[in-house]
């Protein structure tokens, strides 16, 4: 745009008053007009024209700032906007969408919600009202126990989307987008720590069933529901809810149903554990992966 305003505007005809003033000028010196007075009036044409051409590439570059603006002013507008799946909690608003993973700040109406998670059909996930630890927890899947923070986290609630079919991918966005949204990030360390073992006391307690039915989980002090849960389930809710890495090395396959009540004490839960799923908890000590949390400007 700006190299066509000046090709257009770089020759101009000269205006009718100062052609005819120099036609008399001419005239009137005949032949005797020196070389110091044309070269004074080549140099005002050169001037008047040079003037037109930086008014038109004045012009011309407004154009394209307005047009700058207009063009990030409306991202501003766009990115500001609400998406369907805040305003509505329905898995279906996801058919459609690439895959990613999107976090955005919780509105008062997702917040007052309650609605922590939930998944959906080919692996899609929308969760609203989630803290910054919860969505920590799932990015590096880990559990509370194993999560080191270094700095201060927002206590802002925050909603998400998640709608990547495979399970590194969906780990890796959601890395990325609290490392670009939160300004946090997570790197592993191996450190050696007192760990409990989980390992098989007695085969066919009666406590520990055959799963059946859809996945759940409910974890409350003192009181544990487990359905169509896997070995390592059980593992990571017993470390939950004891406060010490418990390491599972059962050998156990399939999925099973547990349905725990004790008196909301460690040495009550060892006790259920052992009396009606006829698992054994062994102290030692492992080298433990765990998470370390810090703001992402350090890396």
């Amino acid at each position: 745009m700006i190299g066509g305003v000046i090709s257009t505007h770089s020759v101009q005809v000269a205006p009718a008053a100062l052609a005819k003033s120099v036609t008399a000028a001419a005239l009137a010196k005949g032949a005797m007009a020196s070389g110091s007075s044309l070269t004074l009036i080549k140099g005002g044409l050169k001037i008047m024209a040079w003037t037109k051409t930086k008014t038109a590439v004045v012009a011309g570059l407004g154009i394209l700032f307005a047009a700058g603006t207009a063009t990030v002013a409306f991202k501003e507008i766009m990115a500001r906007r609400t998406p369907a799946w805040q305003e509505r909690f329905d898995l279906s608003l996801l058919d459609g969408l690439r895959p990613q993973v999107k976090i955005r700040p919780s509105l008062p109406s997702t917040v007052q919600a309650h609605i922590h998670r939930a998944d959906g059909t080919r692996g899609k996930k929308l969760g609203w009202g989630l803290d910054v630890v919860d969505l920590l927890l799932g990015a590096y899947n880990t559990v509370d126990t194993r999560l080191i923070i270094e700095t201060s986290v927002p206590e802002q609630k925050y909603d998400f989307i998640d709608t990547y079919h495979n399970v590194n991918d969906e780990m890796k966005g959601f890395q990325e987008e609290i490392k670009k949204q939160i300004g946090l990030t997570g790197r592993r360390v191996l450190i050696e720590t007192n760990v409990l073992i989980l390992t098989v006391q007695s085969p066919h307690a009666p406590g520990l069933k055959t799963g059946i039915g859809p996945f759940e989980n409910d974890i409350k002090p003192g009181s544990l529901v487990l359905r169509s849960a896997f070995p390592y389930t059980l593992a990571h809710d017993l470390e939950l809810s004891l406060g010490t890495a418990v390491i599972d090395e059962t050998k156990l396959s399939g999925k099973f149903n547990v349905d725990l009540k004790w008196d909301s004490t460690p040495d009550g839960l060892m006790r259920v554990v052992s009396d009606e799923l006829g698992l054994k908890l062994t102290p030692s000590r492992k080298v433990v992966s765990f998470i370390v949390v810090e703001k992402a400007d350090k890396q």
